[in-house]
């Protein structure tokens, strides 16, 4: 029986039947507001993980793929013509790592991201990689190992730091797949474009 809760002061709530909001993989959140998620207090904060946001502003949109409290919460999601073609990017990201994108382990067998890298100094250093991730999660067990590969690896002018890196993370229903990012001194644009294998 499917449930409608306007307990969200800018946006709606959605909660599974006798679902709990502090429980993760429980309830989503569609959001909005007048520039970007601050992910630090309020709704952005206390929005779970594969939570959403539009921003008034501009109508650009925002997916939550992490809950730490902070603003690297949120990605931007250039465009979402469909769950197989979902794009993403992050700015200006240093040593500190990053979410670029996460997949539920229970909706994906496997995703290939096409990913676009361009130093934020240099902006004619750049470069381009296909990167291919799948884990061993099955029906209601837990995935416990990811396996990637890098390939089709296009570089143009310098060199740019950066680290990709596939993990798993949670458990039960609100376990993810992700794909976190760092990247060098004066900052590096991360954009990626995400397609997946599903169950059939």
């Amino acid at each position: 029986m499917a449930r409608s809760h306007y307990a969200v002061e800018k946006g709606l709530r959605l909660l599974k039947e006798n679902a709990d909001h502090g429980t993760t993989g429980d309830s989503i959140d569609r959001l909005f507001g007048a520039g970007v998620p601050p992910g630090t207090a309020g709704e952005t904060d206390d929005a779970k993980i594969g939570s959403t946001y539009a921003n008034t502003t501009d109508g650009s949109q925002y997916q939550k793929v992490t809950d730490t409290s902070s603003a690297i919460d949120w990605v931007l999601l250039l465009t979402a013509s469909s769950e197989d073609d979902v794009r993403t990017q992050l700015t200006g990201v240093v040593a500190a790592p990053q979410v670029l994108d996460s997949v539920l382990v229970d909706d994906i067998l496997e995703v290939e991201w096409e990913i676009h890298v361009q130093d934020d100094a240099v902006q004619a250093n750049c470069e381009f990689i296909k990167l291919n991730a799948f884990h061993n999660g099955f029906g209601a067990a837990d995935a416990t190992l990811v396996d990637d590969s890098a390939f089709a690896k296009l570089k143009l002018g310098g060199a740019i730091s950066k680290v990709l890196l596939v993990e798993l993370n949670g458990a039960g229903a609100a376990q993810v797949m992700r794909l976190s990012v760092t990247g060098q001194v004066g900052g590096v644009t991360f954009t990626a474009r995400r397609t997946r294998v599903t169950a059939a």
